[in-house]
């Protein structure tokens, strides 16, 4: 039984899909923004230049592991809501909504800007999403079956 459930009524596959993408797009912008604002302010306190941040950031592979693993953080709990908020298949919508969050990110790298990432920053950014929305479900299935 959904969490919804009680409160007003079933909700559908759509609609956990949608919060669970939801909440996992801005847990991950509010992570990666803070960790963000903390990376420029430490380096410009070091006396690089704003541009020489800004590029650096996109090829420094730790900056982008970090964020990676922010990404993979944000669509765990993405995950975690999918499967709390399911009728009847939570690991089935969990992975639809890690393959919407996957193809949002796709889309995103069609902007007319769009910095210069290593490929294998850019697979995984692509990967993270379904892998993460599967483990979130299957620890929140784990713990509501232990509990």
């Amino acid at each position: 039984m959904s969490v919804l459930t009680a409160q007003g009524g079933p909700i559908g596959r759509r609609t956990a899909v949608v919060i669970g993408v939801c909440i996992a797009s801005g847990l991950y912008f509010v992570l990666s923004t803070l960790f963000g604002l903390v990376y420029v302010q430490v380096q410009l306190a070091q006396g690089v230049s704003l541009n020489e941040v800004a590029m650096g950031a996109t090829q420094s592979s730790s900056y982008l592991m970090i964020v990676l693993a922010l990404a993979f953080l944000g669509n765990l709990a993405g995950g975690a809501w999918t499967a709390r908020l399911s009728e009847s298949s939570p690991h089935a919508d969990a992975l639809i909504a890690g393959g919407v969050q996957a193809g949002l990110t796709l889309l995103s790298y069609l902007c007319a800007y769009f910095p210069p990432f290593p490929i294998w920053a850019l697979l995984l950014s692509v990967a993270i999403p379904v892998a993460a929305f599967h483990v979130g479900a299957t620890i929140h299935l784990q713990s509501r079956g232990s509990a």
